[in-house]
């Protein structure tokens, strides 16, 4: 009942809120129209004044306009610096006839070079005296034009009026710049009538007037309320020192602007009486058909009469429903209080506040305390609970407290303090009432908790079995890991150690195991400065991504490192990073086998290329000189086999070398400034003739002398393209190979494009691989096309130069297009190709190998 009472209750004062929200929302619609309509009028009002401030602008700009162009026109004049060299009457009457009236001036002012008037004229009516410049001393002429300022206008007082005065050094025509010295000075002046004046007030519709007094200045009036419908405009008029010397001030009024204003208001007033209607129109309305209504349930609720029920009933509307549904629910009321006495269990239920509403007799018995005495009350502050050994619990870590914060069900086992003060052992769960997504309140069911002492420690004893078990599985896991030849470490998510197997401690400390306390720094210091073994395993569970590193050099050894994430599912089905496994595997004997090898590759190619050369160099001999001796088809076929088959395996001996020189670090790159149309035209005309054989056109698809300067070495530079090239001939059948160069961000792009086979992009990986071929077959290599070390040598060569390459684009039966940069002339990329030969040239000696 209380549920339902509080349900009408604060309906009703939704009710009266949403007709006050109505009352604020009609009242700020129309003090919202009412500052749009007043943002529009100032809108209106400020463009008005805008407008009238562009005309009065434009009005003086007509005289200042003849004024500059007048003076533009005559500074720039080989007959004005002849003037002010040799001036004359007769020389004055031919540059100046008519100039006062062509131009609109009143006056005019000639100086020499040396800051002397050498001519002056006005005109009469302007009262202007032709033989004084008015406002400047004619001494310092030279200080107020200056090369740094050829061009000056300000505005002088005097006994004519206010005068505006524009002026210019004067200089050759062909001296636009006017670098030059001055030839003389320029100056010509018109005086703000009152003519004007009156044609500036017409022009605004308003009045305009000259001021020269500073204090009349400051009490014009320039910032009239807009629903005046008034404006004021006060332009300042600057000296020859910058100084205001005066002013020119417009006002003026507008009917227009004045009705703006005065229909906001009007519009105001008749919005607020037409919604002040509204609002007690709708306020009695709502009286008479809800309010109303809600106070008979009120009533009914508070004294359970059922004469305010029947009332409602009567209404034959939706409260009619209402007051059914009382009816129904006061029945109802007897059988929930039924089903609460009938369990067994000690049964509470709360509000949202905690406090008690219902409360069967079994939990009236188990606490001891009388209904009332616990109806309306917090539970947490008027029955005391406690742990098992015997600390009091806080009001805020009590189950049903967790409960109503968390909105989850909450289980415990605890003392509650009856009212004789009497301990009582209980078994209790709490489950929140949530109604949608509000929380309603809390359900608690509790019992005596003597009867469960039995069954806790049959718990307590199966538990402890498997804790033993546990502890024998961690044990074998232990030992297993232990046997392990590889370093095995376990660590968690703050990189302690949790595991570290003998074979790691070994790795790491050469076998001396007598470190009994193993730290993640200890792991991470013995590993020294090439890896970040810290930083690894951040990353490692950060990205929930093994990291595996090939290669670490430890001394005397060679160390391989895996590490990969622990991870762990969550009660909230969450997955997280709890830590990693660091895997170590001693690899220094495969990688001295691998140096073995490759020292032994090199040594058996220097010693084949010898007797290879010479067999190459006999046979051609032969072929050359003894030509009539070789009648014999088949006798002169074979002399070609053993020329050709000896220069082909020279190039595979020579393809070994390099790579054995560049992987062991010992090629030397002569890094010089290099410009590439030379080299590329030098490839282009040694593979012409195979180009030539097939019938495929070899070109160069711009030019690359107007290309940047390069940084490279010439003959490794040579090698790239020629391989790239020849690569392109070798898989074109028929069409063209096309050389393209072009500039890229400090570097030049060198691509070679052919017509040919195409590479099927399973085969596309295969690339830059060494011994490797896009061929039809990743196990077989044709031995027609090479050993498949041209890209690798290539891409090798390339990086060592700073540069890099790759497949720019292949299409199956339409062709191949192949790519690489290499860095221009410049001083950062210097920096990047010394760091980067100095880095190749380096000779890795971690393995404990030396060379021979």
């Amino acid at each position: 009942m209380i549920h339902v009472k509080n349900f009408f209750l604060s309906l009703r004062l939704r009710i009266s809120a949403l007709i006050f929200v109505v009352l604020v929302v009609l009242v700020a619609f129309v003090i919202l129209a009412a500052r749009d309509n007043e943002r529009a009028g100032l809108r209106i009002y400020h463009d008005f004044v805008d407008n009238r401030a562009v005309l009065l602008h434009e009005s003086l700009q007509k005289t200042t306009d003849s004024l500059k162009t007048l003076v533009y026109d005559y500074t720039f004049w080989d007959e004005m610096v002849a003037f002010t060299n040799s001036p004359s009457e007769e020389a004055a009457g031919n540059l100046l006839s008519g100039t006062l009236e062509t131009y609109k001036t009143d006056a005019i002012w000639i100086y020499n070079s040396a800051g002397e008037l050498v001519y002056a004229t006005s005109r009469e009516e302007s009262g202007i005296n032709p033989y004084q410049l008015t406002g400047v001393d004619p001494s310092q002429i030279k200080q107020i034009l200056t090369p740094l300022k050829p061009f000056v206008d300000f505005y002088a007082r005097t006994d004519a009026g206010m005068i505006e005065i524009h002026g210019a050094s004067i200089h050759p025509s062909s001296d636009e710049a006017r670098s030059t010295p001055a030839q003389g000075y320029f100056f010509t002046g018109k005086v703000l009538s009152d003519d004007y004046l009156s044609q500036s007030a017409t022009v605004i519709d308003g009045t305009v007037k000259l001021i020269y007094d500073q204090a009349a200045i400051k009490q014009q009036v320039t910032d009239f309320p807009p629903s005046s419908g008034q404006f004021g405009i006060l332009l300042p008029l600057r000296g020859v020192e910058g100084d205001d010397i005066g002013a020119l001030y417009a006002n003026g009024y507008s009917e227009d602007i004045y009705q703006v204003f005065t229909s906001r208001d009007n519009l105001i007033k008749r919005g607020v009486v037409i919604f002040g209607v509204i609002v007690i129109g709708t306020y009695l309305a709502a009286f008479i058909w809800i309010i109303r209504p809600l106070r008979l349930i009120q009533k009914a609720l508070r004294t359970g009469d059922d004469k305010y029920i029947a009332e409602l009933k009567n209404n034959h509307d939706e409260f009619s429903s209402v007051a059914q549904l009382m009816s129904d629910s006061m029945g109802l009321l007897g059988k929930y209080q039924a089903i609460i006495e009938s369990i067994n269990d000690g049964l509470i239920v709360f509000n949202h506040h905690g406090v008690v509403e219902r409360i069967n007799q079994t939990a009236l018995a188990i606490l001891g305390y009388e209904e009332h005495e616990l109806l309306g009350q917090k539970f947490v502050e008027t029955v005391q609970a406690y742990r098992s050994d015997g600390q009091a619990i806080e009001a805020e870590q009590r189950p049903l407290s967790i409960a109503l914060a968390t909105r989850r069900p909450v289980s415990s086992s605890h003392i509650f303090l009856t009212k004789n003060g009497q301990k009582v052992d209980v078994q209790l769960n709490v489950s929140p009432i949530i109604i949608g997504s509000t929380l309603n309140g809390a359900i608690t069911i509790f019992n005596d908790n003597t009867k469960e002492v039995t069954s806790r420690k049959a718990i307590e004893n199966e538990v402890a079995e498997k804790t033993a078990e546990l502890t024998q599985m961690k044990a074998r896991l232990e030992s297993s890991i232990n046997s392990l030849n590889l370093g095995f470490i376990m660590t968690n998510e703050d990189d302690e150690m949790m595991l570290i197997n003998t074979s790691a401690k070994k790795m790491l400390t050469g076998g001396n195991l007598k470190l009994d306390h193993w730290h993640f720094d200890d792991v991470n210091q013995a590993l020294g400065t090439e890896i970040n073994l810290r930083d690894a395993t951040r990353k490692c569970m950060a990205d929930w991504d093994p990291v595996s590193i090939k290669e670490v050099r430890f001394g005397d050894h060679v160390l391989r490192l895996f590490i990969g994430p622990v991870l762990a599912h969550q009660s909230d089905s969450k997955v997280e990073a709890i830590g990693c496994v660091i895997v170590l595997e001693d690899i220094t004997e495969s990688v001295v086998a691998a140096r073995s090898r490759d020292e032994f590759f090199s040594i058996a190619s220097h010693e084949l290329r010898t007797p290879l050369t010479s067999i190459k160099g006999n046979s051609s001999m032969i072929l050359e000189y003894y030509e009539k001796e070789l009648q014999t088809p088949e006798l002169h076929e074979m002399v070609e086999d053993i020329h050709e088959s000896s220069a082909r395996l020279i190039s595979i001996v020579n393809d070994f070398l390099d790579v054995s020189k560049i992987e062991q670090g010992k090629l030397k790159y002569e890094i010089t400034t290099l410009q590439l149309g030379p080299i590329i035209d030098s490839v282009l005309k040694e593979l012409q003739s195979q180009a030539t054989a097939k019938h495929i056109d070899l070109h160069r698809a711009n030019d690359a002398d107007i290309l940047p300067v390069i940084l490279g070495d010439r003959d490794r530079v040579k090698q790239i393209i020629y391989n790239l090239v020849g690569n392109a001939i070798k898989y074109t059948k028929q069409g063209s190979v096309t050389v393209n160069c072009e500039p890229e961000a400090g570097a030049v792009k060198i691509s070679v494009s052919d017509s040919g086979e195409g590479i099927p992009e399973e085969r596309k990986k295969l690339l830059f691989r060494k011994f490797q071929q896009a061929g039809d077959s990743i196990w077989t290599r044709e031995s027609s096309k090479g050993t498949g070390l041209g890209l690798y040598i290539s891409k090798l060569l390339v990086e060592g130069m700073g540069g890099n390459i790759w497949l720019e684009d292949s299409k199956v039966g339409k062709g191949s297009t192949f790519a690489f940069t290499l860095l221009i002339d410049n001083d950062l990329n210097h920096t990047l190709i010394e760091h980067k030969t100095a880095k190749n040239h380096a000779i890795d000696t971690a393995t404990g190998l030396q060379d021979n």
